[in-house]
């Protein structure tokens, strides 16, 4: 070749590679086993039937959660939160607008989203993050209403249906006459079942955000940071990977504690105390806000408070069962509780929780057993007040 072509072709790489897009960080990430062991690494791919770690292929029936550690929380915002009809949260979602078949959406992850009426199951007006008022607790567990109901901050229920949204309000119509309501003045608004939901059988993971937003969804890919997948809608959505905290695969060897019912349920007060029963909860705290022992925050588990048994029919399908134990957060400053599990009668682990107290992990062998028992007893200052213990990620394994 000759000295010319030679210094045009170095000068067209050296072009070439001066405009060539910046090589992006490979994404990093802990992948725990259902067994409890992690590999960390670089996410090379995702799919409905499980994930590549560098250069190691998982199944998504072996993977209990894969968490990302780009995740970065977005500013503190007090903003709605959508409930959809399986439960799914859509946290922190500004309103664009909404007519009677979609409603339009904005959030930090995902520019604009339209949700059809029909995927709704409520919007949330009052900080989810928070401690949650009796009445809108009994709203959203309640089953659906043959109306739409919207629930004032002062408490009042009123039936009747939903019309439109703004950005600041709602138009709600009872006893055919419509009014506006400003978004500070409603702590929820629940819509009628205006048809039979059926979630799609393909949704087999669950993917967990910054923001508090837990969506069912499919896995597809990871795609120059965003994860893409198949949404409660039908519809394929590209999730920031930056606000991404956790992707958790269901029907594999992982069950959580919370996706179960128990058989059995005994709650009491204390003996010659105020006949008071503070319910048990699931992924809630006996206060009903979030789980938190410490500092951490989590979104699984149960919540409870003495004196309260939880039974549950394992028959003999699990091989083991781990949990953080421990006071929640919310508990005042001299709670204390004592907890045990039992397994087929017979005392497996037990303990003590104090507030303030740190976590204690716990994993014990539940190979063949037929019956778990999960208890919060009163501690050894004999009294149940502010009692409330997590049972955190609490979980089954199966073989």
């Amino acid at each position: 070749m000759h000295t010319k072509s030679l210094l045009a072709a170095g000068l067209a790489l050296l072009f070439a590679l001066s405009f060539k897009a910046p090589i992006r960080a490979a994404d990093p990430v802990t992948l725990i086993q259902a067994d409890g062991e992690e590999v960390s690494g670089e996410l090379k791919e995702l799919s409905a039937s499980g994930v590549t770690v560098d250069s190691r292929t998982f199944a998504s029936r072996e993977i209990a959660q894969l968490k990302f550690h780009a995740a970065t929380a977005p500013a503190a915002a007090v903003a709605p939160s959508v409930i959809l009809r399986n439960q799914d949260v859509v946290a922190q979602a500004a309103i664009v607008s909404g007519s009677d078949t979609a409603v339009t959406l904005k959030t930090s992850w995902f520019e604009s989203i339209d949700l059809d009426y029909k995927v709704i199951d409520a919007i949330v007006f009052y900080a989810m993050t928070k401690k949650m008022p009796d009445a809108l607790d009994a709203l959203l567990k309640s089953p659906p209403p043959k109306e739409d109901a919207l629930l004032t901050m002062k408490g009042e229920t009123i039936l009747g249906f939903y019309e439109k949204l703004s950005d600041k309000a709602i138009t709600f119509n009872a006893g055919g006459q419509s009014k506006s309501y400003p978004f500070d003045q409603i702590a929820a608004v629940r819509l009628a079942a205006t048809e039979k939901f059926e979630a799609s059988k393909t949704l087999n993971a669950t993917l967990a955000l910054t923001d508090g937003t837990r969506l069912t969804v499919k896995p597809i890919a990871v795609d120059a940071g965003f994860v893409k997948v198949e949404a409660l809608d039908g519809k394929t959505w590209r999730v920031k990977m930056s606000v991404a905290v956790s992707l958790e695969f269901s029907g594999g060897r992982m069950v959580f504690l919370s996706a179960l019912t128990p058989k059995a349920v005994d709650q009491k007060p204390y003996v010659g105390g105020a006949p008071v029963v503070f319910g048990w909860r699931k992924d809630r705290s006996a206060a009903n806000g979030p789980l938190k022992i410490g500092e951490t925050v989590y979104d699984k588990g149960l919540g409870v408070h003495s004196y309260c048994k939880l039974t549950y029919d394992l028959n003999g399908e699990y091989v083991k069962f781990i949990s953080d134990v421990g006071m929640d957060a919310s508990a005042p400053d001299k709670a204390e509780c004592a907890w045990k599990l039992i397994l087929d009668g017979k005392e497996s682990v037990a303990g003590t929780a104090k507030a303030g107290a740190e976590k204690r992990v716990i994993r014990v062998d539940v190979t063949g057993a037929k019956v778990l028992e999960l208890v919060c007893d009163f501690g050894p200052d004999d009294d149940d007040a502010g009692d409330r213990l997590d049972f955190a990620k609490a979980r089954l394994i199966k073989p």
